[in-house]
């Protein structure tokens, strides 16, 4: 059973129902992580990263990303599988030999995994133009000399050279050294129509700003495609990309189920056999995800988070089988859901997490803390699976590049997207959907886009009430620590 179960606000066990037997509580992404190991999948060593002992399989290969505006979909399509990097969450040391100290945290960890040869079983690696950090990092990942075989596939002690071809990856295959950037386009649709805010020369200005930002991407999308046709053999179809679409909307439905059942309820100590967890009846008419009465079962925002990442990590044919099986076992709680966590005499605060990379140790003391973190605006938690690529379009119109081009440049924006007026309502939409007395925002060190919408997204929300508390890490676990009096005190104050 995880530790962390026994902090404040949960038991190691609760009185479940017939009858009122005592039962260990059991964490949702425990027992997706033993129902993920025991189906044959290798567990990626250190939570999560693809590393030297991680997830070989039948694939053509294996590419790691960095940002949630990579289009897994074309690399699934591809015959490849993916895996997001997301660093050592150690102080960083050879790393510093390529990138300045005084930049992003979260890119000089992955570099500094890549040194250390956690990234074995990688065949490539694709960057893309979020930031400037990641335009220096797609520099510095090039340049790296590992010695040996240490950043990705057989590279030799020159390093990784680009996408230079002859370079060995893993099991001999050519492509070992593939090194790719994608430009990703600053506006979204969506906001440009935001922009316009109804008045007629804008809206027209507006709609040819949305055509020009989709008409580039969609390009960007198949120079990839071409690429990863020349280097890896990949042979792309409109079946192939039509599959590839409908799992990884799959990925994204099955995750908002778990972030339904977190606002529902947080233990499920009861419940109605074979009820149907909302919204995740299939579009193709697949059952609704139902189960036998669920007991001694919690899901928390450290679970969230956990879960999400596991998603990045796993292949997501075999993760969307194993979270199947775990929804299944729950029961989605129609009758008024319990407002006290077990082991607590008053109720928790919901708080909203919004920023730009977190991980569980940030959660874990918001969670420690009293408060329940109900949702989140993050690209390591709702902003990678909220939206769906649309089969409809891409059937009509039999563009699925563009179909998959749109869905993400649709997607919640983060802060390098334009315009920040959408990104405050929508974070606004999801503090009243889930009832958050309060939002948490979280920036890494030197993490320029984010920390300036942080000055604008304070103003906007105290306006309205609603308290905004800026948590700045290094994205190491000894530094999420510190923050722990600050957020006592705002948990407190919400209370």
């Amino acid at each position: 059973m995880r530790a962390d179960l026994d902090k404040p606000g949960y038991g190691n066990e609760i009185s479940g129902g017939g009858g009122g037997a005592s039962l260990a509580i059991r964490a949702v992404s425990d027992l997706l992580e033993a129902e993920l190991d025991g189906s044959g999948v290798a567990r990626p060593e250190a939570a999560g990263e693809p590393g030297a002992a991680g997830v070989a399989n039948a694939s053509t290969g294996v590419l790691g990303w960095f940002c949630t505006y990579t289009p897994e979909e074309i690399l699934l399509a591809a015959g490849l599988d993916s895996r997001r990097i997301f660093g050592t969450f150690n102080p960083v040391r050879s790393a510093d030999i390529y990138l300045g100290s005084n930049l992003c945290p979260y890119v000089r960890s992955c570099l500094e995994g890549a040194i250390k040869g956690r990234y074995g079983a990688l065949d490539g690696a694709i960057m893309t133009t979020s930031c400037n950090a990641m335009c220096h990092l797609y520099n510095a990942w090039r340049r790296a000399r590992a010695g040996s075989t240490r950043i990705t596939g057989s590279i030799g002690a020159a390093g990784i050279a680009g996408v230079t071809s002859g370079t060995a990856g893993r099991d001999g295959r050519t492509g070992g050294g593939f090194c790719y950037m994608l430009n990703v386009p600053r506006l979204a649709p969506q906001a440009a129509r935001v922009q316009s805010r109804g008045r007629a020369w804008v809206v027209e200005e507006a709609e040819a700003m949305e055509d020009l930002a989709l008409n580039y991407w969609e390009r960007e999308l198949r120079r990839l495609i071409q690429e990863l046709s020349s280097r890896f053999g990949a042979a792309f179809s409109d079946e192939g990309l039509y599959n590839a679409i409908r799992t990884c909307n799959e990925t994204r439905e099955l995750l908002h189920s778990v972030y339904l059942l977190n606002k529902a309820n947080g233990c499920y100590g009861c419940g109605r056999a074979g009820a149907e967890v909302e919204g995740t009846a299939g579009r193709e008419g697949r059952e609704g995800l139902a189960g036998p009465e669920a007991r001694g079962i919690t899901i928390a925002g450290t679970d969230l988070m956990k879960i999400v990442k596991m998603s990045m990590s796993y292949p997501k044919s075999r993760f969307n089988a194993a979270l199947r099986r775990i929804l299944a076992r729950l029961s989605y709680p129609y009758l008024h859901p319990q407002s006290v966590t077990p082991g607590q005499s008053t109720p928790r605060p919901g708080v909203l997490v919004a920023g730009s990379v977190c991980d569980a140790p940030v959660i874990e003391i918001i969670e420690d803390a009293g408060a329940r973190v109900v949702a989140d605006d993050l690209c390591t938690g709702m902003r990678y699976f909220d939206g769906q690529v649309d089969l409809d379009e891409a059937e009509r119109s039999g563009n699925f590049v563009r179909a998959i081009a749109r869905r993400y440049l649709n997607k919640p924006p983060c802060a390098r997207m334009y315009h920040a007026s959408s990104r405050f309502e929508h974070v606004y939409d999801l503090v009243r959907e889930f009832d958050a007395k309060g939002i948490i925002f979280y920036g890494l060190k030197f993490c320029d886009p984010y920390l300036y919408d942080h000055i604008g997204l304070r103003r906007r929300f105290e306006e309205r009430g609603i308290p905004v508390l800026l948590l700045e890490g290094d994205y190491t676990a000894g530094g999420a620590g510190q923050a722990r009096t600050r957020v006592e005190a705002f948990v407190e104050m919400i209370s």
